[in-house]
């Protein structure tokens, strides 16, 4: 930080900047996870500096703590669950969807249970309507959920009628 005016030329930008609105980059790896997996990845950048002295790190640990467990606090905020059969076997691979009360649109990108049927969406409070299902024979229900801070949720699929 031997150039105090690094950081003023980007003083326009104000204390928080959107980076997809300054400098948006597509196909990125960050894309390529949020799409393929459940993996949403984020960049904080806590300084304008690229390469800060090591000096310098327990300054910026201490003026952004509280923002950065907060972000922690609020990954355990929407909805997670099983998604099993009638049996309450857990379902692999199940495709899990939730709309915004009373909208036909998808509330973000759908996500895949895991190999013991869980899955997770973060969500801001509110009440959703929820549905899973697998290939095109199993479905279930649609299951309304009033989201606080972290609901849990599980999901039972059942077998299409006449589906073979």
């Amino acid at each position: 930080m031997t150039n105090s005016s690094a950081c003023l030329k980007y003083s326009w930008l104000g204390p928080t900047t959107n980076g997809a609105a300054w400098y948006p980059k597509n196909g990125t790896l960050k894309d390529f996870s949020y799409q393929m997996t459940n993996c949403l990845e984020l960049v904080i950048e806590l300084s304008c500096c690229k390469f800060i002295k090591n000096y310098f790190l327990p300054r910026e640990w201490d003026n952004n703590r509280e923002s950065l467990l907060s972000l922690i606090e609020f990954t355990n905020t929407g909805l997670k669950g099983l998604v099993v059969d009638l049996k309450g076997n857990p379902l692999s691979g199940a495709t899990v969807g939730v709309r915004n009360r009373d909208s036909p649109e998808w509330a973000g990108k759908n996500v895949t249970a895991t190999e013991r049927g869980e899955f997770w969406k973060l969500l801001l409070p509110g009440t959703y309507t929820v549905q899973a299902w697998v290939n095109s024979c199993l479905f279930s229900g649609k299951v309304r959920v009033k989201v606080n801070k972290l609901t849990v949720k599980n999901i039972v699929v059942r077998q299409k009628f006449n589906c073979l």
